[in-house]
């Protein structure tokens, strides 16, 4: 579903100018425009209203290094000093899962697609990483969130090149389409994966995903 900015301000509790100031910082991604309008997703709207925010999002080296902690690594492989680390972990420590969605992006980068052609759906299922609700298909996972397993109707993944999967799949622009996709070359965690099912996730999952990142968060 499509939503104006008007109705996204009423729906976020931001001001149609905050709205605006993140769309044009790309905070907020924009599913088209109309003449000098902005329409925006549903589910993008719904992650950012999860991910809401102040100050600054983190760099690639300090996200790096927050999701493998959260992935629980002994020792960061990123360019942080062990000071800048240790610092890391106290802020860490006292985060929401909304911080911590925030600081690592929000939904920044993420749109809604479908396949122009039958089997684009498969394809593309089989090509990117799966994360968020998607992740849910594996009995593992879904046991340690304590939630039922199962394929979700959208696909949710991560791949480092849109435009391989559009070659073989033919992505339409859909705000009902069944494709939710971002482009990132950086390899998929748990810390990630998490972030996302906190985000995008129905309200229990959500729930669960938030527990896990806090839990997790607490024990740096």
């Amino acid at each position: 579903m499509e939503v104006t900015l008007n109705e996204a301000s009423k729906m976020t509790g931001c001001s149609v100018a905050a709205l605006v100031q993140a769309v044009r910082s790309e905070r907020l991604p924009v599913h088209r425009r109309v003449g000098r309008s902005y329409l925006v997703e549903s589910l993008t709207l719904m992650g950012y209203r999860r991910s809401l925010g102040r100050g600054r999002m983190w760099d690639a080296r300090v996200r790096e290094t927050a999701l493998a902690l959260i992935a629980g690594a002994d020792r960061s492989c990123s360019s942080l000093s062990s000071s800048e680390e240790g610092r890391l972990r106290r802020s860490m420590a006292t985060m929401s899962a909304c911080d911590i969605a925030y600081r690592l992006g929000g939904v920044r980068g993420w749109h809604r697609y479908r396949a122009a052609v039958p089997s684009g759906r498969e394809k593309t299922k089989d090509i990117v990483g799966k994360t968020g609700p998607s992740v849910l298909v594996d009995q593992v996972w879904a046991d340690r969130l304590g939630l039922f397993p199962g394929e979700t109707p959208v696909l949710f993944g991560l791949t480092p090149s849109l435009a391989d999967i559009d070659e073989s799949s033919l992505l339409i622009a859909d705000d009902e389409g069944d494709l939710m996709l971002r482009e990132d070359s950086e390899t998929l965690g748990e810390g990630q994966q998490m972030t996302d099912l906190y985000m995008f996730g129905q309200q229990r999952e959500s729930m669960a995903a938030a527990h896990w990142l806090e839990e997790r968060c607490r024990t740096l």
